[in-house]
C-alpha cells in the first residue's frame, strides 16, 4: 500500500512537470528578444537608452567610472563630461593647488597659510607691520590720543587731517 502511494504521487508530479515544459510562450519571447538585441535590430534602443541612462550619448550614468581622452581614469559628472578629480576642483592658487588661507608649509618647513599672493607665510611673516608697537602700517587710518582721525605717518605717528 505504502508503495502504490508513493507511485501515484511520482505519476502525478512527472504529469506536472510534463505539462509546465510544454508552455513555452514567455520562454519562446525571451529568446526573440535576444535574437533581435544580437542581431543589430535595436530601433527602440536610442529611446530606452534615454530612459535607462543619465548621459545616453556615453550610455553612462553620473558618477560612473569612465576613461578620459588622455587615457586616465575619471568619472561621470553632472555635464555628462568624463573627469577626474583634478580637473574638476578650482583652486585659488591653481600652481599650488591651495586656497586663500589654506594651511600650509614654508620652504624652511615653518607651518603657515597661503596669502593673498599665492606663498605660504607664516603667522610671524605674515603680521609684519611698518610699526610694529601699533600694530598698523604707513598710510592706515587711526585715531589720534585727542580723538581726531588721521593716518599712519613715517614717524609712526597718528597725523590728523
Amino acid at each position: 500500500m505504502k508503495n502504490i502511494a508513493i507511485l501515484i504521487l511520482l505519476i502525478i508530479g512527472f504529469s506536472l512537470v510534463g505539462t509546465g515544459c510544454k508552455d513555452r510562450g514567455p520562454l519562446k519571447d525571451l529568446i526573440e528578444l535576444m535574437k533581435n538585441r544580437d542581431s543589430g535590430d535595436d530601433k527602440d534602443d536610442d529611446k530606452d537608452d534615454e530612459k535607462r541612462f543619465d548621459c545616453p550619448d556615453l550610455k553612462l550614468n553620473f558618477k560612473d567610472t569612465c576613461k578620459t581622452r588622455d587615457g586616465k581614469v575619471g568619472y561621470v559628472n553632472k555635464d555628462c563630461d568624463c573627469i577626474t578629480k583634478d580637473t574638476e576642483v578650482d583652486y585659488d592658487c591653481p600652481r599650488v593647488k591651495a586656497n586663500l588661507g589654506d594651511a600650509c608649509k614654508t620652504d624652511d618647513g615653518k607651518v603657515g597659510k597661503i596669502s593673498r599672493d599665492c606663498k605660504c607665510v607664516t603667522n610671524t611673516t605674515d603680521n609684519v607691520y611698518d610699526c610694529p608697537n601699533l600694530k598698523a602700517n604707513v598710510g592706515d587710518p587711526c585715531k589720534s590720543a585727542a580723538g581726531t582721525r588721521g593716518t599712519i605717518n613715517e614717524d609712526c605717528e597718528c597725523a590728523g587731517r
